[in-house]
C-alpha cells in the first residue's frame, strides 16, 4: 500500500488468504463499498475520495511516521490496535517486527514518557516497529466502536502475523 522512510504499510492476510482490509480499499476504490451496519453506502463518487484518503494516511505513516491529520484521523483502540477514521468509515491498522510478533503501543498519554516530548504534534504518538498492517475496516455507528470490530482486527492480526513465522 505504501513504502516510506519510517515504515511499509501492508494489509494483513487471513490464514484463507484473503485481506479484509484490501477487499474494503479495492470495493472503496471502484465505488461498490456497500455498508454492512445499514443498508446504503455512499455514492461511488464520495467512495473513491474516501480510498483516495485512507491511502494518504498511509503514505504520510510511511514517510514520517505520523498520521494525516493527527489526532483527528487516528486513534488507539485497543491492545495495540489503532484506527485511521474518515468521516464515519475507520479502517484498523497495528505494526508487527515482521517475525510473528508484535509489541502493543497505546497511545502516549504522558508527554515525559514520549519518545518526542518537544513535538507538539506527534508527542502523544508512539513509536511503531516497522511494519505497519491494516485490518479490517468497517463504519463506526454510534459513539464507541463494537466489540466485534475490535475482536475482528485482533483476529486478523493473530492470523496475520503468524504467517510471519512460517
Amino acid at each position: 500500500m505504501a513504502k516510506g522512510a519510517k515504515h511499509v504499510v501492508e494489509c494483513g492476510v487471513l490464514n484463507d488468504g484473503t485481506s479484509p482490509a484490501l477487499d474494503f480499499l479495492n470495493s472503496l476504490r471502484a465505488g461498490t463499498w456497500s455498508d454492512p451496519k445499514r443498508d446504503t453506502s455512499g455514492p461511488p463518487d464520495e467512495q473513491i475520495k474516501d480510498w483516495a484518503m485512507f491511502m494518504r494516511m498511509a503514505k504520510r505513516l510511511a514517510d514520517f511516521d505520523m498520521p494525516t491529520g493527527g489526532k483527528s484521523q487516528t486513534r488507539d483502540l485497543e491492545d495495540g490496535i489503532w484506527e485511521f477514521k474518515r468521516d464515519r468509515l475507520r479502517l484498523s491498522w497495528y505494526d508487527t517486527n515482521g517475525a510473528g510478533s508484535y509489541d502493543p503501543k497505546p497511545w502516549i498519554h504522558d508527554r515525559a514518557q514520549s519518545p518526542a516530548p518537544d513535538d507538539d504534534e506527534s508527542w502523544w504518538f508512539p513509536l511503531f516497529d516497522w511494519n505497519i498492517r491494516l485490518g479490517h475496516a468497517f463504519p463506526k455507528g454510534g459513539d464507541f466502536t463494537d466489540t466485534f470490530d475490535i475482536q475482528e482486527t485482533i483476529r486478523v492480526r493473530a492470523e496475520d502475523v503468524a504467517h510471519d513465522i512460517e
